[in-house]
């Protein structure tokens, strides 16, 4: 079975889902049965089915907005093949989109469910920072202007701090996520969120030691 016809059965599947989600939350990552990416913590699970949910694509609404597109609109899609292309990429990570999407039809705009939630300003420790699709500086995580890892000549986006020295991209954050979460799952200590705060919290203080900030409230969100 092509991987096309595979997750156009499983998004009808889950369209006709009968049994009811319950919200939870693990110290574990999950793959998302809308969106099919990567999941932490918190998401909806069927007791009787393997489905689990990010909230966002639980909750999801036939169409959104966003703040950093002002004036358009986003209609929600279970099955992005249905565009009549191949290959959609997220404009705001840069990944490609195999499930769940927002689609702009007057832009040819895409979103995850999550990047859609994504805040355009952010403040850590006083310091602002502006969600960009253009930035001058390297990322302080993957040490580079364009993303990385991906075939896609979509630029993503950024946050920015207002002074212009701090940036990383959209894309990095989910990164910085997988590698706490890495560590959560191999800590034999079995002491959950609190690990991945003090992982998160080594991982910013190399990024922003001069901010001395707390990135788990920005990726929790």
């Amino acid at each position: 079975m092509s991987i096309v016809k595979r997750i156009y059965r499983e998004l009808s599947e889950l369209g006709r889902h009968e049994h009811e989600f319950k919200l939870e939350s693990y110290n574990k990552r999950f793959t998302c049965a809308g969106c099919k990416k990567q999941g932490f913590g918190s998401r909806y699970k069927c007791e009787h089915c393997s489905y689990e949910l990010h909230p966002e694509c639980k909750c999801r609404k036939p169409t959104v907005t966003h703040d950093f597109f002002p004036g358009s609109v986003f209609e929600f899609l279970e099955q992005p093949h249905i565009l009549g292309s191949c290959g959609r990429i997220c404009d705001a990570c840069g990944k490609d989109i195999h499930g769940f999407v927002y689609h702009c039809r007057a832009n040819d705009w895409d979103l995850h469910p999550c990047c859609s939630k994504l805040e355009k300003e952010l403040r850590i420790d006083d310091t602002d920072f502006i969600l960009c699709d253009k930035v001058t500086s390297k990322c302080m995580w993957c040490k580079n202007k364009k993303l990385c890892g991906t075939t896609s000549h979509v630029p993503g986006w950024s946050y920015v701090s207002g002074c212009g020295k701090y940036h990383f991209h959209v894309c990095c954050v989910a990164k910085m996520e997988h590698k706490a979460w890495h560590w959560v799952e191999v800590d034999e200590s079995g002491s959950g969120s609190g690990t991945v705060k003090i992982f998160l919290k080594i991982i910013v203080a190399i990024l922003f030691i001069t901010l001395g900030c707390v990135l788990f409230d920005v990726v929790s969100k």
